[in-house]
């Protein structure tokens, strides 16, 4: 009964069920009476003290917390209303101070200019929220001429210009850019915009950046007089903006499969960022988006079953954008041993460039899909790490393939869209796009014969002045060629020399007819520069020749670009170096063209070039206006540092 009794009393809850020893040393207690064997082992007293009673949740303490829950939402509302009327008195205030129309727009000052050229005003700071307030919107886009309605934008999670505001601009995006570079579909993206504007209840981050991006890529473009004041250094800090709010969301496309949006974005991006001081986030980018890409099988035509035949077009001009971005003159991503895409002539004539009496045509986007299978042949073959350990004669015969095949593309283009022949009348955009496909041209060509502003026995040569030792060089003398230094040099034939000479002439003289749009300076100015070395190192050959002046006057047009370019680098200091080589370089050329003038007693009148040679007058807008608008940094996702877009050789 005893017994019985105590293991009643042990099961209650509340009791000990343990010695004082036993829960001290934490081990099993028996709890045999009077003492455990754990006690009669350790020789210890068995004592069992009270156990610490639980404590219960007594109404009391229950009634007292709902009454400071109570309390603290009495204070929250009371703190709400004194907030409120706070902020309507301080509104109150500020109306009296400065008596405007109640919805009118601030406009875009002189100090939101200079803000802007140090980061977009300020939105760097900004960044760390997905997307940008509509109130930042409305101080940062508004102009004279365009209003941006505080109303509509302070209450979305995804600001955009009026629709009245964002039509024209994305036209514009259609009618020049996209006509040339097919990353949207202006159909369906027309239709994407519209469903933005009518239900703002599906709107999401990916449609929100690709508008982004389209109104970027659209400012960045010389635009049209009746887009609203849409010019000078006000369209370019626009443009910058629309460009942060779009990296303020790529995160969250990188992974985007389920459309074609998140690449179409990254694409964009990759684009402008490519037009840039420094390439390296437009390289991150394009890694990012051939990876996509490639998951999302655009390199296979296995794939195409499973779409209709409109996305089977967009999906492989989407890939065939993103392979010529991956070649621009970097270590690619993809090989064409890769994909099994053939290049389809386009059935809406998107990328296809007319002349004004459409007697002749041009596939733009093919030619550039071929020369950057070019540019990746051209790296494979001659600068990569295996490349590199080929021998001399090894490369000569790659070298002598590669200008059968350069060549062959360049017969391939309609005679008068050739570099020699085309000009400005195809239209204002088409001509910047033309150019900027030469200076491509030409760099594939120095590349191709390490004759480049960067390849260092190249302007160890030219620096010295030496006419005789820059033929010998270009051609491969025996001497030079039993060099060390000179064992990876190739053998140029005059042929060769005559056809750089002429690339070079010409892509100078058609970026002398462009406006020098962004765009245009960054992507161009490594083969701009080398072109206007080629010409005068040409002169320290032959001072003599036809063209002598008109070079110098190009080359003196190419150094004072420079010049130009080096007032905006982060850091000037850093090219002063490179200075002093063109101007030595310069001088020697001019020196040289002086002394056959004098020996050959050349009337200097007939020297004088048309003035449309001779600089980028003639232009109602400042040419150099979109360099108010750069920001100081950019970084490619708000949370890295990635690199810059300022401005960089």
């Amino acid at each position: 009964m005893t017994a019985r009794v105590d293991n009643v009393a042990l099961s209650r809850p509340g009791r000990r069920k343990a010695c004082d020893l036993c829960v001290t040393k934490k081990i099993k207690c028996d709890m045999i009476q009077p003492t455990c064997s754990n006690c009669v082992l350790y020789k210890a007293a068995c004592t069992t003290g009270k156990p610490r009673r639980k404590t219960a949740n007594s109404s009391a303490k229950v009634r007292a917390a709902h009454q400071m829950t109570k309390t603290c939402v009495a204070g929250c509302e009371g703190t709400d209303e004194r907030l409120a009327r706070i902020e309507s008195q301080l509104e109150m205030l500020i109306a009296l101070q400065n008596p405007q129309p109640a919805r009118e727009a601030r406009t875009w000052s002189r100090s939101d200019s200079s803000t802007g050229q140090h980061g977009a005003h300020s939105t760097s700071s900004d960044m760390q929220s997905d997307v940008i307030s509509g109130s930042q919107y409305s101080m940062i886009l508004g102009n004279t001429a365009t209003s941006w309605d505080n109303d509509l934008l302070s209450d979305d999670d995804f600001p955009l210009p009026p629709m009245a505001e964002t039509i024209p601009i994305v036209e514009h995006y259609f009618a020049t850019f996209s006509a040339m570079v097919p990353l949207f579909d202006k159909a369906s993206f027309m239709r994407m915009l519209g469903h933005w504007f009518a239900d703002p209840s599906s709107r999401n981050k990916a449609t929100w950046a690709a508008i982004q991006v389209v109104l970027a890529i659209a400012l960045r473009t010389p635009v049209p007089d009746h887009l609203h004041g849409n010019g000078g250094s006000f369209r370019h800090q626009k443009a910058n903006f629309f460009l942060r709010n779009a990296q303020s969301v790529v995160s969250e496309l990188v992974t985007r499969e389920q459309d074609l949006l998140g690449l179409q974005v990254l694409l964009g991006l990759a684009l402008l960022f490519q037009n840039s001081s420094d390439s390296s986030p437009a390289s991150v980018i394009i890694g990012t988006a051939i990876r996509l890409a490639h998951r999302m099988g655009l390199h296979s035509r296995e794939h195409d079953k499973f779409h209709s035949s409109e996305e089977n077009l967009q999906r492989q001009r989407l890939f065939w954008i993103a392979y010529t971005l991956d070649k621009a003159g970097r270590a690619p991503y993809t090989l064409v041993a890769l994909t099994n895409r053939k290049i389809a002539a386009p059935p809406d004539n998107i990328g296809v460039l007319f002349t004004r009496d459409r007697s002749s045509y041009f596939h733009y986007h093919r030619a550039m899909i071929h020369l950057a299978q070019l540019e990746g042949k051209v790296y494979e073959w001659l600068h990569s790490n295996v490349a590199l350990k080929a021998t001399r004669a090894v490369r000569q015969a790659r070298v002598q393939r590669l200008d059968r095949m350069i060549s062959h593309w360049y017969s391939s283009i309609p005679s008068v869209f050739r570099i020699e022949n085309v000009t400005p009348s195809i239209g204002e955009c088409e001509y910047i796009q033309m150019t900027k496909m030469y200076h491509t041209y030409l760099l594939v060509l120095v590349m191709t014969y390490s004759i480049d502003s960067q390849d260092d026995e190249w302007i160890h040569v030219i620096r010295s002045g030496d006419g005789n030792a820059v033929r010998d060089l270009i051609m491969g003398s025996s001497s030079l060629g039993s060099s060390d230094l000179h064992k990876h040099r190739i053998n140029l034939s005059s042929g060769i020399w005559f056809k750089i000479l002429e690339t070079s002439r010409g892509c100078l003289r058609m970026f002398g007819e462009c406006i020098p749009t962004e765009c245009l300076v960054w992507q161009s100015c490594l083969p701009h520069f080398s072109g206007m070395m080629i010409l005068l190192a040409n002169l320290l050959i032959d001072p003599v020749h036809p063209d002598a002046s008109a070079d110098e006057a190009f080359s003196a047009k190419a150094i004072e670009l420079f010049d130009r370019v080096v007032e905006f680098l982060p850091n000037p200091k850093g090219y002063a170096e490179t200075r002093l080589i063109i101007a030595e370089l310069h001088g020697r050329a001019v020196q040289a063209l002086s002394d056959a003038r004098s020996e050959a007693e050349l009337d200097s009148s007939a020297d004088v070039l048309p003035p449309n040679l001779l600089g980028f007058g003639g232009h109602d807008d400042d040419p150099w206006a979109w360099a108010s608008g750069l920001p100081e940094r950019f970084d490619m996702m708000p949370d890295s540092n990635l690199g810059r877009t300022d401005i960089a050789l």
